[in-house]
Parts: C-alpha cells; sequence; structure tokens
C-alpha cells in the first residue's frame, strides 16, 4: 500500500493520525511508502516531512483467519492463524474535500472509529464551544472551563419538543437539536411516561 504511494498533491494524499509523545496523536498525511515498513508523513503544520517505522507497536493490530478442514461433522478440524498487521489510524474525512476533517456530533457515525478518531472528534467539538457529543444514547461531557448559553429557557424547550413531545424519535446522528445533558433526562421522562416504570440515569466521570 504505501510502497505505491508517491504523491505531494492533497488531495491524492492518504490523510491518517501519528502517534507522538506530547500530542498523543497528531493528524498527518502520507506522502510515500519507503519499503522496508517505513512511510515518509507530513504532520499538519509543519513543513519538513519525516520517516517513521510503520512496525512500531502503536500502530500494531492483529488479522485472524479461521480455516476448517474436513468439514465432516465428526472429524472435522478448525485452525486459526492470527497476524500481525501494522497501519496508520485512518483520518475521518469530508467526502466532498478529502482535506477537510469530518466532525460529527454523534461518535457512532464516524466512518473510522478508534482511539485517534475520538479524541479527535471531542477535541474539534470541544474548540467550537460544543462539550457535549452523542455515542449512540450516550453523551459525553467534556468541561469547557468558561461559561457557555448552553441552559437556556428556549434550547429546554427544544429539547423537551425534540425528545418528549414528539411522535417519533430522531436518530442522534441526525437531531434537530444539539447533544446536551437535558436530552438523557428527556428521554428518561419520554420512557417514564410510555412505560410507567422507573427510570435510572448513569453518571460517571473524574469528577464523580
Amino acid at each position: 500500500f504505501f510502497s505505491s504511494m508517491n504523491s505531494t498533491e492533497a488531495s491524492s494524499r492518504v490523510y491518517v493520525y501519528l502517534a507522538d509523545d506530547p500530542d498523543v496523536w497528531l493528524p498527518a498525511s502520507v506522502l510515500s511508502g519507503e519499503g522496508d515498513g517505513e512511510a515518509v508523513v507530513l504532520v499538519d503544520g509543519r513543513s519538513e516531512p519525516i520517516t517513521i517505522n510503520l512496525k512500531d507497536d502503536i500502530y500494531k493490530s492483529t488479522s485472524t483467519t479461521s480455516i476448517t478442514t474436513n468439514k465432516h461433522p465428526q472429524t472435522s478440524t478448525q485452525t486459526t492463524t492470527t497476524t500481525p498487521v501494522y497501519s496508520l489510524p485512518l483520518q475521518n474525512t469530508s467526502p466532498s474535500s478529502p482535506t477537510t476533517p469530518l466532525v460529527l456530533q454523534d461518535l457512532i457515525s464516524l466512518p473510522y472509529l478508534h482511539e485517534p478518531a475520538i479524541l479527535h472528534n471531542l477535541k474539534s467539538r470541544h474548540e467550537a464551544s460544543n462539550p457535549y457529543t452523542m455515542c449512540g444514547d450516550i453523551v459525553i461531557a467534556l468541561n469547557p472551563y468558561q461559561r457557555l448559553p448552553l441552559y437556556t429557557p428556549a434550547l429546554r424547550s427544544g429539547i423537551n419538543e425534540c425528545y418528549i413531545f414528539s411522535a417519533s424519535l430522531p436518530p442522534p446522528s441526525s437531531s434537530p437539536v444539539p447533544p446536551h445533558v437535558y436530552a438523557t433526562s428527556a428521554l428518561a421522562y419520554r420512557s417514564l411516561l410510555l412505560t410507567g416504570k422507573d427510570q435510572s440515569v448513569l453518571v460517571s466521570g473524574e469528577s464523580g
């Protein structure tokens, strides 16, 4: 894959994440493959490319293959082979612009869902003053470290209208209202009305 690449055009590069000690993961693009498990990459915001070793354990995953021989029910045997695979995690980019990072309000809608993609999506939303992000039915909240107009009566009414009084619930990925902790309480109240049963909300995090 990388050995067949040799491009300086931004539109034809492969956009990946590069492991980094201080920043954990850095967005970068692959310029070319050097063979022997090496690749030349350019970190976003930098002018000089660097050569990395793809066989670093941080990029290691496994591929499992199962082969069944002699398929008779009483004598069949199954052999499982596990092969190490080394690859850079791919960035999520906009379908219309491969150089534009894709940032969504629901993590499970990301095409590539792995650690750097999750961290990048959360960071991008946090920097845009969106501290809440959905992961299916789960609300992930990051401390914005500033006062934001996120708890207004108008927003509360909009969330109630969407999640309590509407005939059908929108999926988190296309909800007309942004991810919010209010939606959690609204969904619990809706379930209480529909089922007549007690509801519970699990809150977990560093601050309790």
